[in-house]
């Protein structure tokens, strides 16, 4: 941490690197997020994954959470998980809303949806976020070509 510039130190200690079980992930992510480096931002750039998933708009369980997602930058983040194909995964996530996680997409419907190498997304799981924004649901992988 002594290596590390000043200005990345607030990034680094926000509160995703508490509730994260991967510490290593969290920091390269702060570092390939960076748009002072050309290089890493030019890796970042260059995505195979298709950016763009077909759906209905959203219609949401609560009233003022149509506000939060106007009005507020999204802050979500999930567990990354490697495990054998065709055994069960456990997906855990929180999404949140505005700096340092401020509103908490509590009570909506959400979907998780997974891209092949060279595919189309798939729907995978959809579900409701708990009273904190959490959600957590088993996914077994056996029926989709990755």
């Amino acid at each position: 941490m002594v290596a590390l510039p000043s200005p990345a130190l607030p990034n680094i200690l926000h509160a995703s690197y508490w509730e994260s079980s991967d510490v290593a992930a969290f920091i390269l992510r702060q570092f390939i997020r960076s748009e002072d480096t050309p290089v890493l931002s030019a890796l970042t750039n260059m995505s195979t994954i298709p950016s763009k998933i077909q759906m209905e708009p959203p219609s949401w369980n609560r009233k003022r959470t149509k506000f939060k997602v106007t009005n507020l930058g999204p802050n979500h983040r999930a567990n990354d998980v490697i495990v054998v194909e065709g055994a069960e995964q456990q997906i855990q996530a929180r999404f949140c809303y505005g700096p340092v996680d401020l509103v908490a997409l509590s009570r909506e419907k959400i979907s998780a949806y997974v891209c092949p190498v060279g595919g189309d997304w798939q729907l995978v799981a959809t579900d409701t976020t708990d009273s904190h924004g959490r959600i957590s649901f088993s996914v077994i992988f056996n029926n989709i070509s990755l």
